[in-house]
């Protein structure tokens, strides 16, 4: 049978008439490999396999590599922003401390002259002995 002027394999049970043209190919009925012609593209198929596998290893090795980079960098990052993060937390606490420790120092000044006026007193007066009496 012929679809198209294409020449058709009678033995088929396809209807090449509903196919497009560029689909319908005459094939040769007897298609044999030799054990060379086999192994042949065996080979080549293999090869071609094992090249894509190459490149696609390459590629996750590249991906390997970066992610590991970027991971170092991450954490590079995150150790400076938890350093800068900490130095601002212990600034923040110390000017507080300074600040409760000025309002201390300033809430109890005129006890702490005192004392220190009861203990020059009482140093002043060692030896000098004690009277007591009416004037």
């Amino acid at each position: 049978s012929t679809a198209e002027g294409i020449s058709l394999n009678d033995d088929d049970d396809v209807d090449y008439t509903t196919l497009p043209q560029k689909v319908a190919v005459s094939l040769p009925v007897d298609i044999s490999f030799t054990p060379q012609d086999v192994q042949s593209i065996k080979e080549e198929a293999t090869d071609a396999i094992n090249e894509i596998f190459a490149e696609r290893f390459s590629d996750l090795e590249d991906i390997k590599r970066k992610t590991r980079e970027d991971f170092e960098r991450s954490k590079k990052i995150m150790g400076e922003a938890n350093k800068l993060e900490a130095e601002r937390v212990s600034n923040e606490y110390g000017d507080l401390i300074d600040v409760k420790i000025q309002k201390l120092l300033e809430d109890t000044r005129e006890q702490r002259e005192s004392i220190l006026m009861k203990s020059k007193a009482s140093r002043e007066s060692i030896g000098k002995g004690f009277e007591v009496g009416s004037w």
